[in-house]
């Protein structure tokens, strides 16, 4: 609430809404078992990082790609006033990142590479959203039919998207994931295989469906009408 959309924000609305989601979490910061740091790309913040050290956040993971470099975020609006009002929480082991002023205003993340039990994953979100949902600053727009109003489409419903990267070389011995979409269609699998990079700093286009040693991106195809346990179940 209190702001328009990200594809349609002036600079002074992009940095405002940086602010008021950086005191919103200092909460998390201050919690022994979370802290972390903030980081920002806006240039002259007190938190800004250098560019080499943004690099590094984009190749771990951590912080998304510029928007500059997809050319659906600029025709779209949402690489406008690059990188003002742009920046992220970064949980102490490195497992929930927020981030803020990319696709919307907020995108709260929980990962795990090293665990197949995804309750974990999903506890994490759980907390690390409700951080931020008790915070007063931050009121989320949601509609009681259609759920969380978000800037994609893809996202109506729950805003929630699950993803798994899993090696299947034996699968994609053909550089194809033929084989894999065959058993999601032979199983009635409701997942879809998502373009899998190989770096995270990439330009859009040097993305394929088969990564390095054979690693597929699945996803939870629905997010609409359905709860977020059943999409943390269908992964």
């Amino acid at each position: 609430h209190g702001f328009t959309m990200v594809a349609t924000m002036s600079l002074e609305q992009r940095m405002a809404c940086e602010d008021v989601v950086e005191r919103s979490l200092q909460q998390l910061l201050a919690d022994p078992d979370w802290a972390g740091r903030y980081v920002s790309l806006t240039p002259g913040h007190p938190d800004e990082i250098s560019l080499h050290e943004y690099k590094r956040h984009v190749e771990d993971g951590l912080m998304f790609p510029p928007a500059t470099n997809d050319p659906r975020m600029v025709v779209s609006g949402q690489a406008q006033d690059w990188p003002y009002g742009r920046g992220a929480y970064i949980s102490a082991d490195e497992m929930t990142t927020i981030w803020v002023g990319f696709t919307d205003h907020i995108v709260i993340n929980s990962r795990d590479p090293a665990t197949e039990v995804l309750d974990l994953v999903f506890e994490r979100l759980r907390v690390s959203t409700s951080f931020v949902e008790t915070n007063d600053a931050i009121e989320f727009r949601r509609d009681e039919r259609c759920g969380f109003v978000n800037s994609m489409p893809l996202l109506a419903g729950t805003g929630m998207q699950a993803l798994a990267r899993v090696p299947c070389a034996n699968l994609t011995y053909d550089g194809t994931v033929d084989l894999v979409r065959q058993i999601i269609e032979d199983e009635g699998l409701e997942l879809e295989v998502r373009l899998s990079p190989d770096r995270a700093w990439y330009p859009c286009g040097d993305c394929h469906e088969v990564g390095a040693a054979g690693m597929v991106q699945l996803a939870v195809a629905r997010t609409y009408g359905v709860a977020e346990k059943w999409i943390v179940q269908k992964l």
